[in-house]
């Protein structure tokens, strides 16, 4: 095999691992809050999950709302800060800024916490998100089969007294058949020019 052949072979290989992703790799997702009847996203006052306050109090995110992350070796974190419109069961609207947002997925529950900083209304404050379990149910807990990614975060805030339920899903690309045999043929020839050098 000649120089350029191998040359040639090296930099397939490379551009083919440079456009490579996987969930251990940074993956940037384009996902959708869930709020549709079996999932809710939605933002009432207090900080108690089994006492919320009065329907009128809820403030829903729109289902199918955008929300855009990024999902590395189990951390979710949000990319950029992203705005929403709640409307309560009243009409009444509050605007929700996610400032940041991480949660990492590594346990048993595929929760081990996390949290988010948000401006609502103006006012800032921080979500926090633990490991939380209410009368044999997991409040906060994901899920992910290798291509679809499910999240159910509820966490309190102390500086505007409101709790957050939060359900966000997304698909994680895989990559193409072509793509793993272009990076195993570069592998390949590379083994063989090594070998021969």
């Amino acid at each position: 095999m000649s120089m350029t052949t191998s040359r040639l072979a090296a930099l397939t290989c490379a551009a083919a691992l440079t456009g490579l992703s996987l969930p251990a790799q940074a993956v940037l997702i384009t996902g959708t809050i869930e709020n549709n009847g079996s999932n809710y996203s939605l933002m009432h006052p207090g900080t108690d999950p089994l006492n919320p306050g009065p329907f009128g109090d809820f403030f829903f995110f729109e289902n199918g709302a955008t929300f855009v992350f990024d999902f590395t070796a189990g951390i979710v974190t949000t990319v950029g800060a992203q705005s929403y419109t709640l409307t309560s069961g009243n009409g009444g609207t509050a605007n929700l800024v996610i400032d940041f947002l991480s949660i990492d997925t590594n346990n048993a529950m595929g929760f081990a916490g996390g949290f988010m900083d948000y401006t609502l209304d103006g006012v800032t404050g921080t979500y926090q998100f633990d490991p939380v379990q209410y009368l044999s149910t997991n409040f906060n807990s994901s899920s992910f089969d290798g291509s679809s990614l499910l999240v159910y975060a509820w966490g309190a805030s102390a500086e505007t007294d409101t709790s957050l339920d939060l359900v966000f899903s997304g698909t994680v690309p895989v990559p193409e058949p072509g793509t793993l045999a272009l990076v195993a043929l570069g592998l390949l020839t590379l083994g063989v020019r090594r070998r021969r050098g």
